[in-house]
């Protein structure tokens, strides 16, 4: 599967979830089972080391392809705003021990704004 392009925006400070649908070159879903995900958010492609910012991911339903990410708003807060980052999809499968990459793009962080109580 090739690597697809996709660029996202993510508020700092705000809890963030990414549904994501991933099927086969027929329209069929992907079938997930025994797959695991990782979501990271890095300066750069090349950066190392801890991520700026993870999604913890979940696969309910194998067979239908969906995997729901989600970063908490204590991950994002740490993100400074603007177009400065880059995240990508890994998913790791007994065949792809070390990962194949699903999804790549550029991240734009948006400064919150409204703040509760304030």
């Amino acid at each position: 599967m090739n690597p697809f392009e996709f660029d996202i925006d993510l508020v700092a400070g705000d809890d963030e979830t990414l549904e994501l649908v991933f099927e086969e070159n027929d329209g069929n879903p992907l079938d997930l089972t025994g797959a695991s995900f990782f979501v990271e958010v890095r300066k750069t492609p090349q950066s190392t080391g801890v991520a700026d910012c993870t999604f913890t991911c979940t696969v309910p339903v194998p067979v239908d392809g969906h995997v729901i990410c989600t970063a908490l708003a204590e991950e994002t807060l740490g993100l400074s705003p603007g177009k400065g980052y880059w995240w990508s999809v890994l998913m790791v499968t007994a065949s792809a021990p070390d990962g194949e990459t699903l999804v790549w793009g550029r991240v734009n962080v948006i400064p919150k704004v409204s703040k509760v109580g304030t």
